[in-house]
């Protein structure tokens, strides 16, 4: 027992220490980065196995310490208690085979000399002597209770299993000692957990009640008694039965304290709405206008180019379509633009 409280305890570590690094490197994901996409994918459902598998070993753990501390209870209280019966009465049967024995020693003897005679009576005191019920008294007497000698025996000091509660303390109060957790990532397990600890419950009980009919179907109870084999068969089936109902009740109880409410989530993503997403960069549209501006200003510069000497252009803000051109040396000159042609002929 102690064996496998250890081991399941250094997986619920292992699958703890994983659980962290995931999370760090989830909560490194936005906080240092920001951003989404396929990383945040990968890193998202990475986080949620590693907190599931953390959640399912939680529950596992909670069970085998109620299961255990059943089988520990049922040590102490039924095993160590029937094995002290059952030596008591092999041996007592031992001794009375051996007074047989001596008796039979005594009753063929040779009683010719005084000597013998003075023998053979110590040896017929001593063997009177031996009371098969009370040569064990002292010993039973100090794995019994006073009050009732015949039923109840004084129980061993207690082995303790209890939760390591530093498993739990960087998990966001989400797993809780000797409590299961019930959310989206161990709901499916419990129920099918629940039906097979059902269907082994119900067989169990079914064995037991089939044990204990042969049992009373045995003609010759001292046999019964001396065969240990159907006593210890019956106090298995009995631990197992225990150990089975104290988990079913454990998951009933997590199940029916949910009742109708939604799911709580496993895995803790609410700190991705708190990051704000970067501003989108906004492209300025290059694309060349089309309009009578556009037109007039090509306009001008095939006037530069046709005339670059003895003219400047100047613009004006008319909005008339006119361009003013001054003459190197002279006085303001109009230019009328040419329209293009497919202008022209609309016109």
């Amino acid at each position: 027992l102690t064996d496998d409280v250890a081991r399941k305890k250094t997986e619920y570590q292992k699958n703890l220490e994983a659980y962290k690094l995931t999370r760090a490197r989830f909560e490194e994901h936005y906080v240092n980065r920001g951003r989404g996409g396929r990383k945040l994918d990968d890193v998202r459902e990475k986080y949620q196995k590693a907190c599931r598998k953390l959640h399912l070993t939680h529950n596992e753990y909670v069970l085998l310490l109620g299961a255990v501390a059943e089988c520990e209870h049922d040590l102490r209280s039924c095993y160590l208690p029937s094995l002290l019966r059952r030596q008591q009465t092999i041996h007592e049967e031992f001794i009375v085979a051996w007074k047989r024995i001596l008796q039979n020693t005594v009753k063929y003897s040779d009683f010719t000399s005084e000597k013998f005679q003075e023998i053979h009576a110590r040896v017929q005191t001593a063997v009177d002597s031996i009371k098969p019920l009370e040569e064990y008294k002292d010993f039973i007497g100090k794995h019994r209770k006073i009050n009732d000698p015949k039923i109840r025996t004084r129980p061993a000091s207690p082995l303790r299993f209890t939760f390591d509660e530093n498993l739990v303390d960087d998990t966001s109060g989400k797993l809780l000692p000797n409590k299961l957790t019930v959310d989206n990532l161990t709901i499916d397990w419990l129920r099918s957990r629940l039906n097979e600890l059902e269907n082994s419950l119900k067989s169990t009980l079914q064995n037991r009640q089939a044990t204990q009919s042969s049992n009373e179907n045995t003609c010759d109870p001292r046999m019964t008694m001396l065969d240990y084999s159907r006593e210890r068969e019956e106090l298995r089936l009995r631990c197992q039965e225990k150990k089975l109902q104290r988990q079913v009740e454990v998951i009933r109880g997590a199940l029916n304290e949910l009742g109708c409410e939604e799911l709580p989530s496993g895995c803790d993503l609410s700190m991705e709405g708190s990051f704000a997403e970067p501003p989108p960069v906004i492209k300025r549209n290059t694309v060349a206008d089309t309009g009578m501006f556009t037109l007039r200003r090509n306009q001008r510069f095939l006037t530069m180019i046709k005339t670059p000497f003895k003219t400047v252009p100047a613009t004006n803000n008319n909005g008339n379509g006119i361009i003013r051109a001054n003459s190197v040396g002279s006085s303001v000159k109009t230019i009328r633009p040419r329209l293009p042609v497919c202008l022209q002929l609309k016109v």
